[in-house]
């Protein structure tokens, strides 16, 4: 928070929709949305998520579905086998299919395009405390 003195941090359940009404009625829109989801699994109804239209059980991948409702200006940081690119740890980026963010684009109607800002997580030893590798993820919304 000291590095970012006037932002407005909002902690909670990403899948409240609550929180999401609230902040639009007392805000009126987001300037963006920077993320770390849970990741895992989880069914839909052990959840808040009967207002999305994602039905899988991965929960970072109904994490983008929420963000990208709220905004086109997206970052986040997602397990790697989530991602439609490799990046961190390889010896360069390659675009790959994803059939769990094909699974998401045709269950919202989502248009976006997935992009790694040329970070390489493997490289920043705060990213080593998981034993998955993990993203830096930019949204560009199609």
């Amino acid at each position: 928070m000291k590095l970012l003195p006037t932002a407005h941090w909002i902690e909670g359940d990403i899948f409240d929709k609550s929180i999401w009404d609230n902040i639009l009625d007392q805000y009126g829109k987001i300037d963006c949305i920077i993320s770390n989801p849970p990741f895992g699994k989880i069914s839909k109804s052990d959840s808040n998520r009967n207002w999305l239209k994602y039905t899988g059980a991965e929960i970072d991948i109904a994490s983008i579905e929420v963000a990208l409702k709220h905004n086109d200006n997206v970052s986040m940081i997602l397990p790697a086998n989530s991602c439609t690119f490799s990046y961190s740890g390889m010896p360069y980026y390659q675009d790959r299919e994803n059939k769990k963010i094909e699974k998401l684009k045709k269950e919202t109607g989502l248009s976006f395009v997935m992009c790694n800002p040329g970070i390489d997580t493997t490289a920043y030893s705060q990213f080593k405390n998981t034993k998955i590798t993990v993203e830096h993820v930019d949204f560009i919304v199609e």
